[in-house]
């Protein structure tokens, strides 16, 4: 009897013990599922980022092609008509012609007409800002001889003026008239230091609208 006893308790003992050893193996196999899930979930956002960081990477190269193909054009503080201070960069969202002349250049005054016809044309398109240089060296050219120059030609197109006499320098410029073609961007898309065609104008200015379009 306590023989029969004795083995039916080690028979309890033994069921217990691999009952407990089977929890434990089902412990441990549950936490082998939640490790390799969370190993894929660590694999998934490596990959996400991965993409991320490429996608980043790629706009970044996308912005240094653009900066290598053209550059800002240099920004530039002028005033209108009514005396009123403008920055280049008030400009930006539509195509710009930056035009640099004086009343007392030749050069400048056979482009004139030109411009005029295409503002007439063009002019809701595009911004033409007819920059006079500024030069209080002897009076070579005044605010006022400017003004009375446009008055007497009939002139129609918007007229700025470089009071700080700063364009020559920050442009670089080495003779007038001389055009810059600016996309609505701001980019510098094509320059002419001459006086200009009108075939050429068209042209140029149908660039800096198609190149600020891309």
């Amino acid at each position: 009897m306590k023989t029969r006893l004795s083995a039916a308790v080690t028979m309890m003992a033994l069921a217990v013990w691999l009952g407990a050893c089977g929890a434990d193996n089902a412990v441990n196999y549950q936490n082998g599922e939640d490790a390799s899930a969370n190993e894929e979930d660590v694999s998934r956002n490596a990959e996400t980022q991965n993409e991320a960081t490429q996608n980043n990477a790629d706009a970044l190269q996308n912005d240094d092609e653009i900066a290598q193909t053209y550059t800002l054009a240099p920004s530039l503080t002028i005033f209108d008509s009514d005396g009123a201070a403008v920055s280049l960069e008030d400009f930006r969202g539509k195509p710009t012609l930056l035009n640099f002349w004086a009343s007392w250049c030749p050069d400048c005054a056979g482009e004139m007409p030109i411009f005029e016809s295409v503002y007439l044309e063009k002019g809701g398109d595009f911004n033409f800002v007819m920059l006079d240089l500024i030069n209080s060296e002897n009076n070579k050219e005044t605010r006022e001889k400017a003004e009375s120059y446009i008055a007497e030609n009939g002139f129609t197109f918007p007229v700025y003026f470089d009071m700080s006499e700063s364009a020559v320098d920050i442009y670089g410029l080495t003779n007038i008239p001389t055009s810059v073609f600016i996309d609505e961007r701001g980019r510098v898309i094509r320059r002419v230091d001459k006086e200009i065609s009108e075939d050429t104008l068209r042209r140029y200015l149908n660039d800096a609208l198609s190149e600020g379009a891309e």
